[in-house]
């Protein structure tokens, strides 16, 4: 099994990739179409941050566990604009 580790790993994270691409690219095309749109999108990157927030706060509060801890997020960190 150890050598199918890396290879779900991968599965998922192209996935979950794709799927996200998928996603948010038609959301974001058809947000700059609607008027008034960049607040709907200023909602969205708040909402991603808290999100945020929330996860990192709970992997504070349970030292020793990496919980939703992957190494592509170590490869590809989240940068939330100030």
């Amino acid at each position: 099994m150890p050598t199918t580790k890396p290879s779900l790993s991968q599965f998922a994270y192209a996935g979950g990739y794709y799927l996200s691409y998928g996603i948010v690219f038609p959301t974001l095309f058809m947000i700059h179409i609607i008027p008034g749109g960049r607040s709907l999108i200023s909602g969205f990157v708040d909402g991603a941050a808290a999100a945020d927030a929330y996860l990192k706060g709970l992997r504070a509060a349970t030292p020793g566990t990496h919980m939703f801890t992957t190494e592509s997020e170590a490869e590809h960190p989240v940068v939330v604009p100030a």
